[in-house]
């Protein structure tokens, strides 16, 4: 059991690293917006086609849910989006970190 609840504690880590990672892609995509930068160096341009590209399917499947997150003109849906992936990083990681811990400890 030892081995599983390290395993398990090594992919909570990974899985909380990812997914903090995925907030600050979403945090890039929000000062994107604002922004609107001139793109005329061929980095920036790949990477905000890149972040668009990571972030923009997450946002539709919001957006299709059927919220209505457009107040006066501003879209709240990278929000909604921050915060659906900010509670999924805290309840699935402390609860594989719980299991793993209680498994390596046995």
């Amino acid at each position: 059991m030892f081995i599983i609840g390290e395993l398990l504690l090594i992919f909570s880590r990974l899985i909380g690293l990812l997914l903090s990672l995925y907030e600050l892609v979403l945090i890039a995509s929000v000062v994107i917006s604002w922004v609107r930068p001139t793109l005329l160096h061929p980095t920036l341009i790949s990477l905000v086609q890149i972040i668009q590209k990571i972030t923009q399917p997450f946002f539709e499947f919001i957006r299709k849910k059927g919220f209505p997150l457009v107040y006066q003109g501003l879209d709240f849906t990278p929000l909604v989006a921050w915060v659906i992936v900010k509670f999924g990083n805290e309840l699935i990681v402390s609860l594989l970190t719980r299991i793993g811990t209680e498994l390596s400890f046995r």
